[in-house]
């Protein structure tokens, strides 16, 4: 859904992932490789992230609901990656989606959507290696 954002939302989404990955107080290895990755869908360079906004702060430069679930995707998605849902990082997005008018179960709906897609990439992951192995 990324591909529908406009040139500054990109821009303000990466700085909330950037935000999000500093809720719970440190970056891991698995989080800078995800922004820089982030980085590079975005096309928007993790030199131009400024790090100095409140993560709620760039709500409204998401004026659309395809852009607001677009952004609650990504944080639940960057949020769950690291197999640590810290509840600082919980608290942040529920900030967000407050800032954005989105109601918390409509945030717990979209988190289930990202969990399940995240399995399903797994699932396929696993079904690869599994090919993989059976065809030496």
């Amino acid at each position: 859904m990324t591909d529908r954002l406009t040139g500054v939302q990109r821009r303000m989404l990466l700085e909330m992932l950037y935000a999000l990955a500093q809720a719970d107080g440190k970056i891991v290895a698995l989080e800078r490789e995800v922004l820089q990755d982030y980085s590079e869908l975005l096309g928007v360079s993790l030199d131009e992230i400024d790090g100095n906004f409140e993560i709620e702060e760039l709500a409204p430069y998401f004026d659309s609901a395809e852009s607001r679930v677009a952004v609650i995707e990504e944080l639940c998605r960057l949020a769950r990656l690291d197999g640590d849902f810290a509840e600082d990082e919980r608290a942040a997005i529920l900030r967000v989606a407050d800032a954005m008018g989105i109601p918390a179960g409509m945030v717990s709906r979209i988190d289930e959507w990202v969990v399940d897609g995240l399995r399903w990439v797994a699932k396929g992951n696993d079904l690869i290696q599994e090919a993989e192995r059976n065809s030496v």
